[in-house]
């Protein structure tokens, strides 16, 4: 019965949209959360998790360590290995209003969320009220092999 319901979310690609009869500024929340990914692979998805694993470690580190509010960070990487190569598009954002260690443990809560929902999906975002956490890969085309 929505007639009783005091509190609400509403998430969108780029935003979210909040209300409460109650104060949540400075408060950790990380439920409700919502999860959106693609239903194709990573590439390399042997080696894709670990790989996803410490670069959401680094960022979220480098985040939750900056001075700088709001947090947010952005990285693009290319990766190379033996059976291709891909860049890696990551995005890490916190509320303004929460400490450091609350931006690191909803990041930590929201990188949980991917690894362990649903494989390893080529795109990811997590959102949760205080945190939102994004992925997308990109196969780049194979280099032609020299002629013999």
């Amino acid at each position: 019965n929505c007639t009783l319901n005091k509190r609400a979310v509403i998430y969108y690609e780029e935003c979210m949209v909040r209300y409460s009869d109650v104060s949540f500024v400075s408060e950790l929340e990380v439920r409700p959360s919502i999860i959106l990914y693609s239903l194709r692979s990573a590439p390399n998805s042997n080696r894709f998790n670990q790989t996803l694993s410490d670069k959401f470690d680094q960022l979220i580190l480098k985040v939750s360590s900056s001075s700088s509010i709001p947090y947010f960070l952005e990285d693009q990487e290319r990766v190379t290995q033996v059976e291709g190569s891909y860049v890696l598009n990551s995005m890490v954002q916190c509320s303004p209003d929460l400490d450091t260690p609350s931006c690191s443990f909803c990041l930590k809560f929201a990188f949980l969320r991917v690894s362990t929902c649903c494989g390893s999906p080529s795109l990811a975002q997590v959102f949760t009220p205080k945190c939102l956490l994004r992925y997308k890969t990109t196969v780049l085309p194979s280099s032609p092999s020299p002629p013999s």
